[in-house]
């Protein structure tokens, strides 16, 4: 064993998660996650293709890729495979964003945020199921409204939603036409044009203004390096946020759409059934039919749709001891301790896993890749309908949920949290330097049809990615994995508030369903 030899620790990919947290957030410190928002890391880095949200802003049916001479039938065949893909794309983002986090992690000392944790999906539930329920089995505080304000309300909510009537491509001629089994035409929810701009643009401000309130904090708490950055580029940061806000308001139709949901929750917020008429009309219309033809899942998406496409200009990201050992002195970041990585671990050709992390010297690891986020998009999800007090379960729907709350407000019920970001790492490095002891290892473990890996990443045979490959070359100074697939390997969950929490002074006899 080398006279420099320092095992991996254990706990150096929560640190690495820690200091990406920081890249996504320009500083990160956990305080401006606030008690009702989580970081959760993937257990397994999940591979995710570069067209997957091309369904979100080139639609299902863009024109394919042809050559010179195809025909008129080759033509078609390629168009159906990439409608179909997008379909396979779409359906696979929404089960994602469906997912409800099975363990929601404990406050931090002080209360102020959230540990860290592993995401692991709820088995029983998920956010389309749990929100079904709530519009089928609630009742809500009985009201009236004009019918030319309802009409009005119609026209504005079209500007921001939009339903096409389509083709539905599962029909089978040889079968009779049925509304339900076998539907001609199907009817979908989509954001609108202008809409999906706001939310852009609003996202971006944001980020902006997250940015540069979290310096300020930074500085006010008396961190030097944050003075320090205010100094050099405090201006720069505020010129942005205000940019950022020129744009939201010129190019993000602002205005248009403030002023029209600020006029629809006014009139809304009076009547409830209205509110729940359009909530059903809206997950209704966002149904899908999976491509298997059996089971359903609800229109979602990503924003900014162009994310992946544009993976080249994300953050680039490095790691090796020497930022480990800065970055642990420094870290604000706790992990819950029952949900976090090993160091090192490895796996025989059995599959069976044990921890390395004692086998592999620390100074020769090192780690790059590029990130980035985007956010989740469910037009369909009331969550204001949600966190209301003019609702609850009917008698019915009690017994429906076996008497549970959709959320207690501290983690527990049907649905506690939602996931509202997503987290991506794309140009994946890992490796030994060459000659050591490390790389040695790696290279033994790897040919030996087993494999070892690091964080939620996996290496050698059992675990590569689709293009990953061993470094061999005598021109390479590491020996490790290289991935150019993009990866998700986090999420941004928000706890939801206590629900349903009915007012108590609303009468017995002024609960009504909505038919």
């Amino acid at each position: 064993m080398p006279d420099n030899f320092e095992p991996i620790p254990d706990d150096f990919m929560n640190v690495i998660f820690g200091q990406v947290y920081n890249k996504l957030t320009n500083g990160g410190n956990p305080k401006m996650l606030g008690p009702n928002n989580a970081v959760l890391w993937e257990p397994v880095a999940t591979v995710i293709d570069e067209e997957a949200f091309d369904y979100a802003f080139k639609g299902f049916f863009g024109s394919p890729k042809t050559e010179e001479n195809d025909s008129d039938e080759r033509y078609n065949e390629l168009r159906n495979i990439s409608k179909y893909s997008k379909y396979a794309h779409a359906e696979e983002f929404a089960r994602i964003a469906d997912q409800i986090p099975s363990y929601i992690p404990k406050l931090t000392k002080g209360g102020e945020s959230r540990e860290f944790a592993v995401f692991s999906p709820e088995p029983d539930h998920t956010v389309s199921n749990v929100y079904s329920d709530i519009m089928e089995f609630s009742v809500v505080k009985n009201s009236k409204i004009d019918p030319k304000v309802e009409k009005k309300l119609e026209s504005l909510r079209k500007q921001l939603f939009k339903t096409k009537k389509l083709k539905n491509p599962d029909f089978d001629e040889e079968m009779i036409e049925h509304p339900e089994d076998n539907p001609k035409y199907i009817y979908q929810s989509f954001i609108s044009p202008m809409y999906v701009k706001y939310l852009e643009y609003e996202a971006k401000y944001e980020e902006a203004e997250e940015n540069l309130t979290e310096l300020q904090i930074r500085v006010n708490e008396g961190d030097s390096e944050a003075m320090t950055e205010m100094n050099i580029n405090g201006r720069n940061m505020i010129r942005k946020r205000d940019s950022a806000l020129k744009r939201w308001e010129s190019l993000g139709y602002r205005g248009k759409v403030d002023k029209i949901m600020n006029y629809i929750d006014e009139i809304e917020a009076s009547n409830f059934i209205t509110i729940k008429k359009r909530y059903e009309s809206e997950l209704l219309a966002a149904k899908r039919t999976g491509l298997g033809g059996s089971n359903t899942y609800f229109y979602s998406a990503p924003v900014p749709a162009t994310i992946l496409e544009n993976s080249s200009g994300w953050t680039k990201f490095t790691f090796n001891k020497s930022s480990y050992d800065l970055e642990r002195r420094k870290t604000a970041h706790s992990w819950s301790a029952k949900a976090s990585y090993f160091g090192v671990f490895g796996a025989s050709t059995s599959g069976k896993v044990k921890n390395s992390s004692s086998e592999y010297n620390f100074n020769d690891l090192q780690m790059s890749f590029r990130l980035s986020k985007c956010y989740v998009s469910r037009p369909w999800l009331g969550t204001t309908f949600i966190k209301s007090r003019y609702w609850k379960y009917s008698d019915t729907g009690k017994e429906a949920v076996n008497n549970q709350m959709v959320s207690d407000g501290k983690g527990g019920g049907l649905m506690p949290a939602i996931v509202t970001e997503l987290y991506f790492v794309k140009d994946l490095k890992i490796g030994f330097r060459k000659g050591s002891s490390s790389y040695k290892k790696a290279e033994k473990e790897i040919k030996g049809g087993g494999g070892f890996g690091i964080g939620p990443f996996r290496i050698g045979a059992k675990y590569e990615y689709n293009d990953s490959k061993v470094k061999m070359s005598g021109e390479k100074e590491e020996q490790g994995v290289e991935s150019d697939k993009i990866l998700l390997v986090g999420r941004k969950v928000n706890i939801l508030d206590k629900a349903p929490r009915p007012l108590e002074s609303i009468k017995p006899e002024d609960w009504v369903e909505v038919n």
